[in-house]
């Protein structure tokens, strides 16, 4: 359970989907936004515990119980900063709360889905999407965008390991994932122009609630 969370009055969303979909690139702009400083508590991945487990596979571990073993201690560090963070929304008295990704963002990170990340978290499927009030989907780039931030030298800033079309598919099973645990999940997409998403985006905040303006 998620009693910081589920106690409060926060309108709580979730902004997830696949790799260099523009999750926290919608986040940031949000955050220079006046009236979400004044209204909005934002926060961290509260799933990068799964994906980072995942992640370190093949040599890293010599087998899948070692690998869970490691994944459920740094999901007992995650959960901590995840508990500490929502507490400090909670006493700061905004209304609204905004997560990169949660914790249903893990079941197409793990082999064994749901259940496993179930065990993993120690968590209930019901109690991982207890409390979150939102959940924004963000499409995927063009392809041409996506290619913009994956070079060939590793060391520059904003290199991604997956390819387009894996993270297309990676998207597409955290879409999948939230409309099996949650009801109330929102896609936004965008075109050529970046923009456009972050004005879909704001577009469809005020639909949900119109005390949060719209651009126009």
């Amino acid at each position: 359970m998620v009693p910081s969370l589920c106690e409060s009055d926060l309108v709580f969303f979730v902004f997830t989907g696949g790799p260099g979909h523009g999750k926290d690139y919608l986040l940031g702009l949000l955050m220079l936004d006046q009236w979400f400083q004044e209204n909005a508590s934002f926060f961290s991945e509260s799933a990068e515990w799964t994906i980072t487990g995942h992640k370190m596979t093949g040599d890293d571990f010599a087998d899948r119980d070692t690998r869970i073993a490691f994944q459920k201690t740094v999901a007992a560090a995650g959960m901590l900063k995840y508990h500490l963070m929502v507490r400090r929304a909670v006493r700061s008295g905004k209304r609204y709360g905004f997560f990169s990704r949660h914790m249903i963002d893990g079941k197409v990170y793990v082999d064994g889905g749901i259940e496993e990340l179930e065990f993993i978290s120690g968590f209930t499927r019901e109690e991982m999407s207890r409390g979150v009030t939102h959940v924004i989907w963000c499409g995927p780039p063009p392809e041409k965008d996506y290619e913009q931030h994956n070079p060939d030298d590793p060391t520059k800033k904003g290199f991604r390991f997956e390819s387009y079309s894996r993270a297309v598919d990676l998207g597409q099973a955290v879409l999948v994932a939230y409309r099996d645990h949650h009801h109330s999940v929102h896609e936004v997409h965008g075109t050529e122009d970046p923009n456009d998403k972050y004005r879909a985006l704001r577009r469809r905040l005020h639909e949900l609630d119109p005390n949060i303006p719209d651009l126009e």
